[in-house]
């Protein structure tokens, strides 16, 4: 239901205190960018509840993006992965996540990839 930056996003979801409400999450969500932030929010919004074990989230944060998340997610990124700003560590924690399935709209864009780049790697663990 509509657009909201990364951070508006962010500095709800951390209780920011000028952040205002949290905006209401859809069942598709559509992320624009492969960078780290990005990263954060997809796993974010891919987490079961029991993955927030210890977090320290707020509940009704936490309990809101539970009830209110999203079934799909769509990541639109522009760069190849070598030159996508993600760290790799964060991808393939996104691999360790339960009731989530990754897939490549186009997976000719791991087969023209570096095979020692470290971003490569970690997209192709988690896909």
């Amino acid at each position: 239901p509509g657009i909201v930056g990364s951070g508006r996003f962010t500095r709800c979801v951390n209780d920011h205190p000028a952040a205002g409400d949290l905006p209401t999450v859809g069942r598709r969500v559509v992320l624009v960018g492969g960078g780290n932030v990005a990263m954060d929010i997809i796993r974010l919004l891919s987490k079961q509840p029991d993955e927030f074990t210890g977090s320290d989230l707020h509940p009704d944060t936490l309990g809101r993006l539970r009830s209110e998340g999203p079934r799909r997610i769509d990541v639109v990124v522009r760069s190849t992965p070598t030159d996508a700003k993600f760290d790799p560590v964060m991808m393939r924690e996104l691999a360790h996540l339960a009731s989530t399935e990754f897939r490549l709209a186009d997976a000719g864009v791991l087969a023209t990839a570096e095979s020692s780049d470290p971003r490569s790697a970690a997209l192709a663990h988690v896909v």
